[in-house]
This record gives structure tokens, C-alpha cells and sequence, in this order.
């Protein structure tokens, strides 16, 4: 996006108020409109030089740019003379932000004046050429373009249509959690929108085009010869075209009808269940059954789902009331009962419940027993059990046990969340099996090892799925997806390449990570911790930066066995706080095993469940904080938010929301991750976590903005992220440990 160039101080930076991107991608061609809003926040007339840096690789076939919608003259720089115009900038207002941007062409227009008080309309418009590589093509909006401490966005919104000749595969974003909705084979809708929005980060989109019914996609990254690298597959199915009819399946929807699901939650879950019978095809089949103290089945077996079955079951619904008990285990027992021996078709149970077992069997293990049992789901690779526990009175540990041994997932809706709306966008998604049971073959000379998710879940219709890994061997050969539809094997296979040495995809170690430590905390959630599990959550965290309320307490407690000295440690909690923030983090942590229900158990669920299916870590990682912190008591008026930092009084700013509504009135992250590295703030600095072993050569120290600091850039250009980070830093290169300070002010004039 257009960026603002910080005037001289005093003067506050010009701000953007407001952000609109509207993008349409026909094949390779990306026709790019953006609106900006600009605010003078200072008393006086100010001048503004906006800067755009062209997205990396992008060949601009033109632009223009209006001020309040009359045109102005705009100047597209080469990468050359934009270098030089990074450097100045950098050198005059102190802001290594756009250090990143180096080696890249640039928009740039002035816009004077802008009266005090006052907003400017910015329009962009350019259309840009994309390059395809391996299959995959790349569009990219620069985002990252405000200077440590300035304002968040408070409103941003990018929507992206894609029109292609030929069918759509992959459709992926590492950076954002975005929102994709494929219209066909060819159309497709990509959005995100956020209030309080640090750009942090370009927006970045992938995504290819194929004539196979399920497409396949790799990433790799290895950047060391010889050692285990990592993958990124992503699979597609084409969707069903108006002569293809639905796969067929069978369902059976139980629903909780115990006493506690007396009101609001009730309707809900009936509307919800009312729209999944609505929309199943018309070749499956289904039944419902309704338990509180009883069990009590629709049709006592599975029914078409015909016109007259459908009315049946919408008087059915209309007709349950609460009452009684929770006899889960007799319910689940008779839903798994309704699949037909021999059944070729895929068979889904829908479960709906809001407390704990308290009728007939109730205990854990032995109701887990009926599915992962002999006779069970375990051996039946057909059969998946989705949960829904409404509220926080569940037994999450049965729950996702159940899920877990089935290949199927589960999900928690709050009191505040719309039980319909989750239940019904969850069954529109698994509408139409593509296949399943699947199992990923590499090609010859390849080893996969910890693969996210693991087994891998079906594949549906409209949907992908994104499998990380790690691999050894190198080559290039067919990369195979089995599984079986409607009884009959299927295979896909694509050519693809495993390098030696591969760096383009530097986001793939921290994507894998993230993953491994969900998993490795929900390990220790649901069957206890090891010393193992805990230091392979320390090492990960610490080395990727990923830093949730349990990570945090595994890491202080690591530092602290160890004797790291207070001012090394990753964590820098003021002393009047700090006994605090470790009481509390502890406690949730402990939670994970001893709490198999309520709001620390619910949350611990949730918040593992981003991480494990994490398409972009960054994003995956604040939802999970979120989630934690959400059902922690609120701490005492002025103490320290756990994985927050207080800002130096030079960087402070007025109370802003962060991406995840908390609200962080002087304060802000700790950490953050770049290219690579981890960095976490001590003070006023940022530093490497590399930097943090003792290391018998001293720091050389490097002043910023002077003519060795851009020595520096220039002769480590993969640098410019991490020097972008801040003016003062510590950072290791190449096993150099360097220093960032600030420049030695200039003596006051006498006076």
C-alpha cells in the first residue's frame, strides 16, 4: 500500500485511517485498486511523499493515482534509484521499516498540502503481471509499510476475485488467515478484513491452475545441504460439474436433549440440524437421534433422504424438548450401530452435546472404548465422529479422543457464539466427499517424517487440505495421494521436486513448528507430560517464536533451571509483576492435564486446535493466545499483559485494540519472527535468539544509519528483514554478533 514517509520530529507521522484493496486476477494478470484515507494529525500544514514499493518480481504494465479524485503525477523508480531513496529515508527520520523493501522498483508521489486536521483520498491503480514458478503463481500487496510505534489501521479490507481458463487448484495465503469461497472451477473469492490492524506483513497469495481432478502443490525449504528439510503439499479437488452427481453418504445427527440445553441453546442446535438435512443430497441417507436419560432414534435405521424423510425429521426436531440426563455412551453406541454392514459409503456421526456424562456408563476411558475398540471406528476407516460441545461444561478430553481416533475434528461453540451458524458452516464443507481415507506416498529416495495433520483427513469438495512435513533425500519424481470413493481405490500423482538446497520459502520451518508444538501440547493435554515433550515445546518456541501463554511458562521455567541471568532471559516481566505473571501462567499450564472441562479446559482445546492446523503461523499463534486469555481471570489495573512489553515512553501511543481485541494500552508484543529468526525485546532492544548463549567474542557494535551500517546491508543483503525490525538491535550473522545502536545525540547549542 501506498506508505507515508515519517516528516522530521516533532511533527507525528501522517496516518492511514483507512485502507481498501480491490483485486481481480484473470489467469496471470492482477488488475490492483487501492483506497487510502491519510490524516494530518498535526497542527500545521504538513507535506506528504507516499511511497509504494513494487511487489518483488512484479512487471507494472501501468498506473495511475488520483489525490481526492483528481489525477497526480506519480514517478516509477528502478530498483537502483529506490535504493538510494530507501537509504535517505532511513537516514533522515530513523525508521528502518523500509529496509525491507531494498532491491525492489518503487511509486512515488508527493501530495502537498495537507491542512492540519484534515484526511486526503489516495487511489491507486495498476495492473501487474505474475510470474508462475513449479506450477504455482504468487501475488503480493505490500502491507508491511508503517514504522515501529505507529498507529494501527482501523479499517483494512483487501478482496481478491480470480477468474481463470482453467480450473482452480491451490488456493493458500502464508500470511493472513484469510477467507476463500470458491464459486466453481474457475471462480473464486478471496478476503480479509480487520479493525486495529498492525501491518506487519505483505499479504501474500498463492495459487495454480489445473485440468487434474485434485490438484497437487509442493513448497520446500531446505537452506542447508544435508539436512532434513521441510514441505508444504497442498491438495484440491475440482468441484462436482452439472452433469457429476454427489458422492453419496450416510449420516446420523445426535443431539443432546438433557435438561441443561434448556433455551436458547436447544433452538439453536435444532435450526442447525434442520439445515444439515436440508441440504444432504439426495442420495444419502441419515437418521437422528435425540438422548438425554433415553435414547430415542428417528427412523431406527438409516432413511433416504427423500422429500417426505426430510418433513419427518423437521416434525421430529420440532418436537424435542429438555429433559433428564446425559447418557452419552449409550448414544454413541447406537449411532455407531446404524452403519450397515459391508457399507461402501462414508459414514458421518454429527454429535451435539453440552455436558458431561452422567447416565449409565460414564466413565472416560470406557466411553472412548466403544469407538477406538475392537469392533470400533479405529479399524473402520470409513466412519468419523465430528463433536460439537456447547458451552464449557464438556468433557474435552473424551471429546477429542473420540475425534482424534477417527480422523474427524471437534469443535467448541461459547455461550456468546451461534451454535447454528458453526454447525451449519461446518456440514456445508464436508457436503461433498472427494476422498477419503487418504494416505500420502513420497516418491522414491524420500522419507517423510512428522507429518501436520497426521492421519490425514478426507478430502471435500471445495476444500483443500495442507499437509507440512519434514523430508530427507533429494529428487524429482511422482508424489502420490491414495484413498478410496464410494469402494473403489483412487490414486493421484504429481512430478515434483525435493531439493538439496532450497530457500524460497523461508516461512515453511516456523509453519511446520507451529504445528508440531500444537501437537505437542495437546499430547501433554490430553495424556500428560515427559521431560521430552517438555523441552522439544521450549526449543520450538524459543527458536520460532512461538509464544502462547503454555510456551511462555515452559520457557521461563527452562531459563530459570538453568540459571539464565535476568536481563538474557526471553521474558523481561517487571519485578513487581513478575511473581504474578508466573503464578498465572503456571496455573494454565497445570490446567492443560487436571482440567478435563470448564473455561481453562475449553480454551486449552481451542487454543491447540489453531496451532495444529495452522495456514499461517502468525495468525494461528495470536488466536491461541487469544483463546488462553480469554478464560483467564482479567489481571490487577497497571500490571503487565503475560506476553506483552511495556513501550519506552519515545514510542508510546494512545490505547489501540490488537488483533485479537485486547485491548494493550501502553504496551505491546514481545517477539515477533522474520526471515528465519526469532527476536524478542529487552527493553528498548530486540534481540536475536541466537544472541542469547554466552559467546566468548564481544558484540561489534554498528551504528544505525551510519555508512557501516549499510556496509552491512550490502554485504549481507539477507539482512534487510532483521535490520527492518528495529533502530537498536542485537543480531547474529553469519555467526558475527552485532550490535544496532543508536546514533550519540548532538550537544545542545549553548544557549
Amino acid at each position: 500500500m501506498p506508505r507515508p514517509v515519517p516528516p522530521r520530529m516533532p511533527l507525528q507521522p501522517i496516518e492511514t485511517t483507512r485502507l481498501a484493496a480491490e483485486v481481480v486476477i484473470r489467469d496471470q494478470v492482477a488488475t490492483v485498486a487501492v483506497e487510502q484515507e491519510v490524516h494530518n494529525p498535526n497542527g500545521t500544514v504538513c507535506e506528504g511523499t507516499f511511497l509504494l514499493p513494487v511487489p518483488r518480481g512484479a512487471h507494472l504494465d501501468g498506473f495511475s493515482l488520483r489525490i481526492n479524485g483528481k489525477p497526480v503525477e506519480a514517478e516509477l523508480l528502478g530498483a537502483e534509484k529506490a535504493r538510494r531513496v530507501y537509504e535517505e529515508i532511513v537516514r533522515r527520520s530513523l525508521d528502518p521499516a523500509l529496509l525491507e523493501y531494498m532491491g525492489r522498483d518503487l511509486i512515488k508521489v508527493r501530495i502537498y498540502p495537507i491542512d492540519p486536521g484534515s484526511t486526503r483520498q489516495l487511489s491507486l491503480r495498476y495492473t501487474q503481471l505474475l510470474a508462475e514458478e513449479a506450477g504455482l503463481v504468487q501475488w503480493t500487496l505490500p502491507l508491511r509499510a508503517e514504522a515501529p510505534g505507529a498507529r494501527p489501521i482501523p479499517s483494512l479490507s483487501v478482496h481478491v476475485q480470480f477468474e481463470s481458463t482453467l480450473p482452480l487448484g491451490t488456493l493458500y495465503s502464508p500470511s493472513h488467515a484469510v477467507t476463500l469461497a470458491r464459486r466453481d472451477d474457475r471462480h473464486a473469492a478471496l478476503s480479509f478484513e480487520a479493525s486495529g490492524f498492525q501491518p506487519d506483513a505483505d499479504l501474500s497469495v498463492l495459487f495454480s491452475r489445473t485440468r487434474a481432478d485434485v490438484g497437487i502443490d509442493l513448497l520446500t525449504h531446505r537452506p542447508e545441504a544435508g539436512e532434513d528439510g521441510y514441505f508444504l503439499l497442498l491438495a484440491a479437488p475440482r468441484l462436482a460439474t452439472a452433469s457429476e452427481s454427489a458422492t453419496p453418504k450416510d449420516v446420523v445427527f445426535v443431539l443432546d436433549s438433557s435438561g441443561s440445553m434448556s433455551g436458547p441453546k436447544l433452538e439453536q442446535a435444532k435450526r442447525a440440524l434442520r439445515f444439515c438435512v436440508e441440504n444432504l443430497n439426495e442420495r444419502d441417507r441419515f437418521d437422528i437421534l435425540r438422548f438425554s436419560t433415553d435414547v430415542e432414534p428417528l427412523f431406527q435405521q438409516l432413511r433416504e433422504a427423500t422429500p417426505s424423510s426430510r418433513e419427518e425429521a423437521f416434525r421430529f426436531l420440532a418436537r424435542v424438548r429438555p429433559t433428564g440426563g446425559t447418557a452419552i455412551h449409550e448414544a454413541l453406541t447406537q449411532a455407531l450401530a446404524s452403519r450397515p454392514a459391508n457399507s461402501d459409503r462414508s459414514f458421518v456421526i454429527v454429535f451435539l452435546t453440552d455436558g458431561r456424562p452422567t447416565v449409565g456408563i460414564t466413565d472416560e476411558n470406557q466411553i472412548a472404548q466403544v469407538v477406538t475398540g475392537r469392533g470400533g471406528a479405529e479399524r473402520d476407516s470409513l466412519t468419523r465422529v465430528f463433536c460439537f460441545g456447547i458451552g464449557t461444561d464438556v468433557n474435552t478430553h473424551l471429546l477429542d479422543r473420540i475425534t482424534e481416533s477417527t480422523r474427524a475434528a471437534s469443535a467448541y461453540v461459547l455461550a456468546n457464539e451461534d451454535i447454528e451458524v458453526k454447525v451449519s458452516a461446518f456440514f456445508a464443507r464436508i457436503k461433498d466427499p472427494a476422498l477419503v481415507g487418504l494416505e500420502l506416498v513420497p516418491p522414491a529416495g524420500i522419507r517423510f517424517t512428522r507429518l501436520y495433520p497426521h492421519p490425514l483427513p478426507d478430502l471435500y469438495k471445495g476444500q483443500q487440505i495442507l499437509v507440512a512435513g519434514r523430508y530427507s533425500g533429494q529428487g524429482r519424481d511422482p508424489i502420490r495421494i491414495t484413498g478410496r470413493l464410494e469402494g473403489q481405490a483412487r490414486e493421484f500423482s504429481r512430478e515434483v521436486s525435493f531439493p538439496d538446497v532450497s530457500t524460497a520459502n523461508d516461512f515453511l520451518p516456523r509453519l511446520w513448528a507451529t504445528r508440531r508444538v500444537g501437537h505437542l501440547l495437546d499430547e501433554i493435554r490430553l495424556r500428560g507430560e515427559s521431560q521430552e515433550l517438555r523441552d522439544e515445546v521450549v526449543a520450538l518456541a524459543r527458536q520460532y517464536a512461538i509464544v502462547t501463554p503454555y510456551t511462555a511458562y515452559l520457557v521461563t521455567e527452562d531459563e530459570a533451571r538453568r540459571g539464565v541471568a535476568t536481563d538474557r532471559q526471553t521474558f523481561q516481566w517487571a519485578p513487581e509483576v513478575r511473581a504474578q505473571v508466573n503464578t498465572q501462567l503456571r496455573e494454565n499450564y497445570r490446567a492443560l492435564t487436571r482440567e478435563r472441562s470448564g473455561d481453562l479446559a475449553v480454551a486449552g482445546a481451542r487454543s491447540f486446535e489453531s496451532l495444529k492446523g495452522a495456514s499461517a503461523p502468525e495468525a494461528a499463534i495470536q488466536l491461541g493466545t487469544a483463546e488462553n486469555l480469554r478464560a483467564t481471570p482479567p489481571a490487577p489495573v497497571g500490571s503487565v499483559t503475560p506476553l506483552a512489553a511495556p513501550v519506552p515512553p519515545s514510542q508510546a501511543t494512545p490505547s489501540t485494540p490488537s488483533r485479537d481485541g485486547i485491548n494493550t494500552r501502553g504496551q505491546e508484543r514481545r517477539f515477533q519472527y522474520a526471515a528465519g529468526k526469532a527476536f524478542y525485546r529487552n527493553g528498548d532492544q530486540w534481540v536475536d535468539s541466537a544472541a542469547q548463549t554466552p559467546r566468548a567474542q564481544a558484540a561489534r557494535q554498528v551504528v544505525f544509519g551510519s555508512e557501516e551500517y549499510f556496509g552491512l546491508l550490502r554485504e549481507h543483503p539477507e539482512s534487510r528483514p532483521w535490520l527492518a525490525i528495529a533502530r537498536q538491535l542485537r543480531l547474529v550473522i553469519e555467526g558475527v554478533l552485532y550490535d544496532i545502536v543508536e546514533p550519540t545525540p548532538l550537544p545542545a547549542p549553548r544557549s
